[in-house]
């Protein structure tokens, strides 16, 4: 039943989905006995103004294959298909409206559970969801009016990192699935 659902929603820019991203998905569904984990890539961040990104449909096709078979994890389109930029408050009313009755957890470093307050209407955001937090790098903090869920996974992997390391040539083995991999290759992303 709908009503029953525990649902995760893990947005971000996903540029490009890597295995932190992976090992935190999973790690919050397990935890907090989610049913399912939907990765949601955003159109374009407000918080990284200005920054070059792979396309669109290029993040989302490497976020599918990130959770490609695997039955707890599905990819939405409703960043990407909605208003630029992106704002979290609309995302999760839009979640809300799609699942009516299911428990939303918003997924999120603690650096940007940080960042929060500086959101567009993060008590619009709060209003409509619990916050799963993972440590990046620090342990998240209880804020009054939020719920928290902490969501104790570590990895030492950045998006950041691996479109450095493609630019220069290096490998991402590892670091992505093979089937990211292989797209970012096939398609020469990062370079």
């Amino acid at each position: 039943m709908e009503g029953l659902q525990r649902i995760g929603l893990f947005g971000g820019t996903f540029d490009p989905p890597h295995t932190g991203h992976y090992l935190v998905a999973r790690a919050a569904c397990e935890q907090l006995r989610l049913d399912r984990v939907i990765f949601i890539p955003c159109r374009r961040s407000p918080h990284k103004p200005g920054r070059r990104m792979a396309g669109a449909d290029e993040r989302l096709a490497m976020t599918r294959a990130l959770v490609r078979g695997e039955d707890w994890a599905e990819v939405s389109r409703v960043e990407l298909d909605g208003p630029e930029p992106s704002f979290s408050h609309l995302t999760a009313e839009a979640m809300a409206v799609r699942h009516p009755g299911a428990a939303l957890w918003w997924i999120l470093g603690s650096d940007q559970w940080e960042a929060l307050p500086r959101w567009k209407h993060p008590e619009r955001l709060a209003s409509r969801v619990r916050f799963a937090v993972f440590p990046r790098p620090a342990p998240p903090r209880a804020r009054q009016g939020y719920r928290l869920d902490t969501v104790p996974v570590r990895f030492d992997i950045s998006a950041s990192v691996i479109r450095e390391r493609c630019a220069r040539g290096f490998s991402i083995k590892g670091l992505v699935p093979e089937a990211v991999a292989r797209y970012i290759q096939s398609r020469r992303l990062y370079t």
